[in-house]
């Protein structure tokens, strides 16, 4: 998909709406509405602080989906098994 600027910025704006609004009834398309409507009374430096907070936002909910894709990865491969086999080797005894 490719989109121009004001598309992508009201994409993400959209994304941060959708995920802070207190209005959790309202539809997507009043969402994006409603942002355009906000965007297009900010000024070009306002707008861009917001799409970098939108893409900041974006950014953390991609590492989150990785992070939590390997953690599900390693903990159904197996790889640690060992670690709940491993024999004690040493008792109470070998402290003292």
């Amino acid at each position: 998909m490719n989109l121009d600027l004001e598309d992508y910025v009201i994409t993400v704006i959209t994304v941060i709406l959708l995920y802070y609004s207190k209005d959790k009834n309202m539809t997507k398309k009043e969402l994006i509405n409603k942002t355009v409507r906000t965007l297009s009374k900010l000024s070009q430096e306002q707008v861009q602080e917001v799409e970098d907070f939108a893409s900041f936002i974006l950014k953390r909910q991609d590492e989150n989906s990785i992070r939590k894709g390997i953690q599900k990865l390693s903990e159904s491969s197996g790889s640690f098994d060992f670690l709940e086999e491993e024999e004690i080797l040493y008792s109470v005894d070998d402290l003292i």
